[in-house]
């Protein structure tokens, strides 16, 4: 009987916790964020080997880069903005 009910208790604990990654999924992937991205957005950021961010953009079908992208320096400041649309460079502005 106490195996029963451990089998149970494990189920249960099993089933909320496959529910809890799906809302996860869903939360992350779905709903647009702060910048309204949704589905199909992929935020990508790149760091230098002592963990500072060098670049951070969108990337669309998870290879093409899509809208701005920031590029930085190692002292965190701005390198260079691109635009891309599909994949394909629009823009670029320096920054001094």
């Amino acid at each position: 009987m106490g195996n029963e009910r451990l089998r149970k208790q494990m189920a249960i604990f099993a089933i909320v916790a496959f529910s809890l990654g799906i809302l996860t999924i869903y939360l992350q992937y779905l709903l647009p964020d702060k910048a309204g991205r949704g589905l199909g957005s992929n935020w990508k950021k790149e760091y230098y080997d002592d963990g500072k961010i060098r670049a951070e953009g969108e990337l669309q079908k998870g290879y093409l880069k899509n809208g701005e992208w920031t590029y930085y320096r190692e002292d965190g400041s701005i390198l260079l903005k691109e635009t891309y649309k599909d994949g394909i460079l629009q823009s670029t502005s320096e920054s001094k």
